[in-house]
């Protein structure tokens, strides 16, 4: 069986992953984006990196007329993507009912002001339960796609956000953080007004007169060139055969069959012999290894 396992796996490859970050230390890649904090000349957002994560908070903006709303962003400037990436980023929302959008700042130059951020943005409103996709230009939003969960279904406030992007297409997608099958969520858009710059997360107050506040938690922040997981196996303690792939990617799932041909038609579940705690799966003892001897990770379209 290990024998069979091992000569498919021979055939993947792992690209460096771009970036990826779970907030355990504070990393000095990272660039605060703290525009009304630059305007006043003193500090306005607050980043605190307690407890593993990055918790991201803003009072009432001082002055709305002037300032605009409150918000804040932290970017990543070391990395510049252009025709294709994945990002993936864990929310805690502290407060559901607070009017505010959070989620991936995406396409801004390495050096945003006060008034002068183009590019992308994907967010989610948690009060109003939706997940939106904006050009920003000069700060200004303009909308590109907006998806609502369906009535009636009551929302974690622990979730993920995850974009798929490829030359200007945009699939954002919205997970409840305890079922990472199936999106809550689904929002795309096409456009290609900017074509590169950087990626980050951000927080901004969506109260209608601009004024709110803002508190929101990011943590396990992974951003990729759609970078193919890797799928490794291994045996656990009881001797039994184990299979996993990172836990960020969400738009793979495994299939498994008695020879590399059947694996491009099987459906996007395990064998039912294998038990799925994604992304992790165990080999029962019961398993005939002779007839499901090979395993693959394959991409899904949303």
């Amino acid at each position: 069986m290990l024998k069979r396992v091992f000569s498919l796996l021979c055939f993947f490859h792992l690209t460096a992953l771009g970036q990826q970050d779970d907030f355990e230390v504070v990393n000095e890649a990272w660039s605060r984006f703290d525009p009304i904090g630059s305007a006043t000349q003193q500090e306005f957002a607050s980043y605190n990196f307690e407890n593993e994560v990055c918790r991201i908070s803003t009072p009432t903006s001082p002055n709305p007329s002037v300032f605009g709303a409150a918000r804040a962003s932290y970017f990543r400037p070391d990395v510049l993507y252009s025709e294709r990436f994945f990002l993936s980023v864990d929310l805690t929302i502290p407060d559901p009912s607070l009017r505010q959008a959070v989620g991936f700042l995406m396409f801004i130059s390495d050096d945003p002001m006060l008034g002068e951020v183009n590019g992308y943005t994907v967010n989610y409103q948690p009060a109003d339960r939706d997940l939106i996709i904006n050009r920003i230009t000069d700060e200004i939003p303009l909308r590109l796609a907006i998806a609502d969960a369906d009535a009636g279904v009551e929302l974690s406030t622990e979730l993920r956000l995850v974009v798929l992007y490829e030359n200007g297409e945009f699939t954002a997608l919205l997970f409840e953080r305890d079922d990472l099958t199936e999106p809550v969520i689904e929002a795309r858009a096409t456009d290609d007004a900017y074509t590169s710059g950087h990626h980050g997360v951000f927080v901004f107050a969506d109260e209608p007169d601009a004024s709110g506040e803002t508190d929101v938690i990011f943590d396990n922040y992974v951003a990729n060139e759609l970078t193919v997981p890797e799928l490794s196996f291994g045996r656990d303690d009881e001797g039994q055969f184990t299979l996993s792939w990172p836990d960020w990617a969400v738009h793979y799932r495994l299939v498994s069959g008695p020879d590399l041909l059947s694996l491009r038609d099987q459906p996007f579940v395990p064998n039912e012999d294998i038990s799925n705690e994604a992304p992790f799966f165990l080999m029962r003892p019961e398993v005939d290894s002779e007839d499901k001897g090979f395993f693959l990770l394959r991409e899904r379209t949303f």
